[in-house]
């Protein structure tokens, strides 16, 4: 039973798989293959979803709930398919320092925390602040660090005395490229990256900069 249903022909399973396969060689078009495979899969997805609630409601609730998730799962694979295809397509051959903004908002070690949290932390985006010394990425200070010290005191306390070397999984180099980083920002969960060049601090990028460049990219190339 396993074995049929995984032949069904409705993508990402290996029977969608093979429709797949067959529509490449047939139009010559990845892109289109996995797109007509996917909207196949999720149009199976659907039925077995109606399925379900059909079952559901004829008296076999336990049954119906089983055809109603597998056809969530498989409606949302199918569309998860298709966007990781998508998502290779736009970033395949682009780097980190094409998409990265390269006007950051970094801090000397010198200012105070009030300085830094009057006039740099409106503009900042992420947890933890570059600091920059004679053009070098010295290290970097933390939003909890700050938090620590209290406000009437943050006038007396410069930013060099919170400095502490910056997270490995914080900094990328402006070689990298963009899916990798992706992958990096989805395993670390940081969305906010220092671009590094060497020692010296490049730019940033964040999540939102690489959707905003994938929906720049959907709309160039007319995708649905």
């Amino acid at each position: 039973m396993l074995a049929v249903f995984n032949l069904l022909p409705a993508f990402p399973l290996d029977g969608g798989r093979i429709l797949r396969s067959v529509i490449w060689r047939w139009k010559g078009d990845l892109r289109h293959a996995t797109r007509l495979a996917t909207r196949i899969g999720s149009g199976f997805g659907v039925l077995l979803i109606l399925f379900g609630i059909l079952n559901a409601f004829g008296g076999n609730l336990l049954g119906g709930m089983w055809y109603f998730l597998i056809g969530v799962f498989l409606k949302a694979a199918a569309k998860n398919s298709y966007g990781r295809l998508l998502l290779q397509a736009a970033f395949s051959e682009k780097r980190v320092d094409s998409l990265m903004n390269i006007e950051t908002d970094a801090i000397s070690p010198h200012l105070s925390l009030e300085e830094v949290v009057s006039e740099h932390l409106p503009r900042q985006k992420g947890k933890i602040l570059p600091v920059i010394e004679n053009g070098r990425l010295v290290g970097c200070i933390t939003l909890a660090q700050i938090k620590r010290i209290p406000d009437k005191m943050r006038a007396e306390h410069r930013a060099g005395e919170l400095l502490q070397s910056c997270p490995e999984k914080s900094v990328i180099k402006r070689e990298t490229g963009v899916l990798q980083a992706l992958n990096h920002m989805n395993k670390t969960g940081i969305n906010r990256l220092l671009v590094v060049d060497g020692h010296k601090l490049v730019g940033t990028l964040t999540l939102s900069d690489i959707i905003e460049a994938f929906s720049t990219w959907k709309e160039l190339e007319s995708e649905p």
